[in-house]
């Protein structure tokens, strides 16, 4: 009989825990998953294998996760995102132009 382990069990072997255990799994090998209710059964000479691609999927997903911090990064120009707040524009002493509450003084 073929020994089988749990995905907590491969989780160890790959240094995890065993939620990103299944992540792994789930993208690696979608169409072993198994269906709801069900369990994983991964098959002990699978270890190797699946560590080697464990290492490669970490990296990926790392890579991935540093784009998409940097993408939230705000820059200036065309690329800058657009906002609903309203635009301030500054006169030439540097003070915005628009109404302030105070009233303004004149002789």
């Amino acid at each position: 009989m073929t020994k089988t382990l749990t995905p907590k069990e491969l989780a160890i072997e790959l240094g995890t825990d065993a939620r990103t255990c299944r992540k792994f799994l789930r993208s690696t090998l979608p169409d072993a998953a198994p269906g709801k209710g069900a369990r994983w059964a991964i098959e002990a000479k699978q270890v190797r294998s699946l560590k080697s691609k464990f290492v490669k999927w970490e990296i990926e997903r790392a890579a991935a996760a540093a784009n998409a911090k940097g993408d939230d990064e705000v820059t200036e120009g065309d690329d800058a995102p657009e906002t609903d707040a309203p635009e301030v524009e500054e006169d030439a002493e540097g003070e915005d132009d628009t109404e302030s509450s105070d009233p303004e003084v004149t002789d």
